[in-house]
């Protein structure tokens, strides 16, 4: 029995080459844009798990910003039981590691406290954990640093300088880590011990400058965890308060500034804070993108399924024969059942060898997320495969169970019609495939349109052209002027200006309070300027004046945004404001047009220009962006460091702001495009089948008269009918997903008809294409073929 069906299959599959390799590319290209996804959003959830006992790990930050403080972490482990050990973690813009006097540039680089292997342990590939940060002269590398530095030699032992926001100091290796995962929270290069003298206030909870960790002896229930260390902390601001309201009344008027708490697995998909360590996930794009997946799935299999059981109907006359020569239902259904799951298995496998290929393509392409081995996804293989064998057996279900209850007398004379009572399904079932694919395109577009709105949007200054020096290290020591004056006599440079603090979503923060109205109390984003940064970032002044630099007054003065304006109201040029350590009488001199340094996603914010002469970063604006360029500020730099030059553009930093939505769009995009692929490999596979099916009823037309193009018309007609059908559903529901996506930014584009035009236009040519494709050849066919048999 079964040599007779194995061989009754392989002589079907070369009956229908064409349906059997439609049929097994469609489901594959489905296995495989439901498998890439399933990684991303698998990764996306599974942030920072890697880590031992994870849910045991808390991050304990501002309610605004990702930083705490380090005596906010000792005033909780005195006040609260359980917590076994806990850790700073202080980021800084850039660091130097120095190595046998050759400078090598780290940007991850992390100051972090003694106990930082306690809360996050792991084995080191050399050096001791346990004992890695015991100096504070303690240093610890990466495996990657470690290579690229190093090579094959152990370094631990070795004594190297660090330079970053301070002068260089020297540390000493004791360790090599492996590199952390893609998935990963802090993404560190380099951990340094806080030297002593640079160690984190234990008594001071307004230096708010690190990330901050505690590790607990056994998992706490976070919103137990959470009140509790809401009313240690709201009892100590009451105590050092003079208000005479009850505890009570004050602990819930101030329960937004409390500090709050999360667990380290949690931290990557919460709600996106300043000062994060790493761009923080969406959960909204991680159901958008499982969606996909799942409706991707859905239509490889319904074109699996409708093909398969088209395919099995044409076999009814070869189920009538097999019961005539003696086979019993219960071995049909079995060969059939057998048949379908050989196929769909089949497609599995080439499904994950063309996943693995677009897995390298991608990771080429800089999609990090997608930089790893699909067999360590073992999980997602297996679901996959739970899929597989489902899609199998429903595709075997119609012809084991159905065909195979017809009397064989009834099917050999040819009154077998049960293709017509199927008709409808499949239609359907067409129209599911295009309104799914229709509501895809359209959405995409948008997405794409709404990447191009914020990356073209007009900032409130000039973006474009702009080079960022680091000077963070004080690679330039007494030396800024003359290098700033040997820059300008660049032809190339255009203008150039210190400046404190990155523009790039992560402006610091400070209160403001009116001196004549001292219940006016404001919270603003800050940047140290000179008086060169306004005109090289191409600000718009809209009222008073830029800083002067011979004005000695003027570091007492500050310039602000519309934003900040509304925020005070009434004529604002001359007001005064107390701004803690950052000078009691603080005088408003000037106003600059709105400026985003934010992603498109959050509002623009007040924010405030306070004059400093000097920085850590230099913004040089050149007439023109090229290599000859970046070779002259390059020498101007040698002649006064022998630093390594550290430089990016400002324009390629601020638009990895939008790097969440770009990431949107271009997956959106490939798997949208492979979902289409899906949808119109099916449909041309029902078009052969229809086409094979009525070839007889095409040739009868062409005795009485018929033209191949009223044919072709016909054929178009009936099927441009479902396309539209699937239109008229697809565009009232990609509006309502368009707009609630939309709805989460800020400034977005308007949701405009030329979407709608180009995905419904464009379907529709690819349905007519398909069918004069598929239709012209049977068409054309002489009647006389046709119709020999009849």
């Amino acid at each position: 029995m079964v040599k007779n069906h194995l061989l009754s299959f392989i002589r079907n599959l070369r009956r229908n080459t064409s349906y059997a390799s439609i049929n097994i590319l469609g489901l594959a290209v489905g296995f495989a844009a439901a498998l890439l996804i399933s990684i991303y959003v698998f990764q996306e959830y599974n942030y920072d798990r890697h880590h031992a006992g994870y849910e045991k790990i808390y991050r304990l930050s501002a309610p605004n910003f990702a930083f705490s403080s380090h005596a906010h972490l000792e005033y909780l482990e005195q006040s609260v039981s359980g917590i076994e050990s806990f850790v700073t973690v202080m980021p800084t813009p850039s660091g130097t590691l120095t190595v046998y006097e050759d400078g090598f540039i780290e940007e991850n680089t992390f100051y972090v406290s003694e106990d930082y292997f306690k809360v996050f342990p792991q084995e080191l590939i050399f050096g001791n954990s346990r004992s890695a940060f015991e100096n504070p002269s303690s240093l610890v590398i990466t495996e990657s640093v470690a290579r690229k530095i190093f090579g094959s030699e152990n370094p631990v032992g070795l004594q190297v300088e660090l330079s970053s926001q301070s002068s260089p100091e020297t540390y000493t290796i004791t360790g090599v880590m492996k590199d952390p995962p893609l998935n990963s929270y802090l993404k560190y290069n380099i951990l340094a011990r806080v030297k002593t003298e640079w160690e984190l206030n234990p008594t001071n909870f307004s230096n708010t400058v690190a990330h901050c960790f505690f590790r607990t002896e056994v998992p706490l229930a976070l919103p137990l965890l959470q009140e509790e260390s809401d009313k240690i902390f709201s009892r100590r601001s009451y105590e050092m308060s003079n208000g005479e309201q009850s505890f009570q009344d004050y602990h819930e008027r101030t329960k937004s500034s409390r500090p709050r708490i999360l667990n380290i697995a949690d931290v990557h998909l919460s709600k996106s804070l300043l000062f994060e360590a790493s761009p923080a996930g969406k959960p909204l794009y991680l159901l958008i993108f499982m969606g996909i997946a799942f409706f991707i799935i859905i239509l490889a299999a319904i074109n699996y399924v409708n093909l398969a059981t088209a395919q099995a109907s044409k076999r009814a006359k070869e189920i009538g024969l097999r019961k005539v020569l003696g086979s019993i239902r219960s071995h049909l259904i079995f060969g059939f059942l057998a048949e379908s799951l050989v196929l769909s298995m089949f497609s599995l496998i080439v499904g994950v060898f063309i996943a693995s290929l677009l897995l390298e393509a991608m990771s080429s392409l800089g999609f990090t997320a997608f930089e790893v081995s699909i067999f360590d996804f073992k999980q997602i293989l297996m679901v996959i495969t739970g899929i597989s064998i489902f899609t199998g057996i429903g595709a075997g279900l119609y012809p084991a169970f159905y065909l195979s209850r017809f009397a064989p007398a009834l099917v050999l004379k040819g009154n077998y019609s049960s293709e017509k009572s199927k008709s409808l399904s499949r239609n359907i079932l067409v129209i599911f495939q295009f309104t799914v694919s229709l509501t895809l395109t359209i959405f995409s577009i948008f997405v794409y349109q709404q990447l191009n709105y914020g990356i073209d949007k007009d900032l409130g200054f000039q973006k474009e052209q702009v080079l960022i020096l680091d000077n963070s290290k004080n690679q330039l020591g007494e030396s800024e002027e003359a290098f700033r004056d040997k820059l300008l006599s660049l032809s190339v440079v255009d203008n150039a200006s210190f400046s404190r603090y990155s523009m790039v979503d992560r402006l610091a923060l400070i209160g403001l309070q009116n001196k004549e109205d001292e219940e006016q109390y404001l919270r603003t984003h800050y940047k140290f300027v000179d008086d060169r940064f306004i005109p090289t970032m191409g600000f718009e002044m809209l009222e008073g004046r830029n800083f002067n630099v011979d004005l000695e007054g003027d570091i007492n003065t500050i310039v602000i945004n519309e934003r900040m304006k509304e925020e005070i109201g009434g004529d604002v040029i001359g007001k005064v404001f107390n701004s803690g350590h950052l000078g009691k009488s603080i005088e408003v001199i000037g106003v600059v047009k709105n400026f985003h340094f934010q992603d498109m996603s959050k509002e623009i914010e007040p924010a405030a220009f306070f004059f400093r002469a000097n920085g850590n970063q230099l913004s040089i604006r050149i007439s023109t962006a090229n290599n000859q360029a970046i070779a002259d500020i390059e020498n101007v730099w040698s002649d006064f460091t022998t630093e390594p030059f550290d430089y990016y553009f400002f324009d390629q930093r601020f638009n990895k702001l939008f790097e969440s939505e770009k990431t949107l769009s271009q997956i959106i995009s490939i798997f949208t495009s492979l979902s289409v692929f899906i949808a119109f490999l099916g449909f041309a596979g029902l078009i052969s089948f229809q086409l094979d099916r009525r070839i007889k009823e095409i040739g009868i037309r062409k005795v009485l008269g018929a033209s191949v193009r009223q044919i072709l018309g016909m054929f178009s007609l009936e099927f441009s009918r479902l396309v539209i059908i699937s239109f008229l559903i697809g565009a009232p529901l990609s509006w309502y997903i368009t707009s609630k996506w939309l709805n989460s930014f800020a400034y977005r584009v308007d949701i405009g008809l030329v979407p709608f035009l180009i995905a419904g236009l464009g379907g529709t040519f690819l349905v007519l294409l398909v069918i004069v494709i598929r239709a012209r050849s049977k068409a054309s066919t002489n009647p006389v073929e046709t119709l020999r048999s009849e």
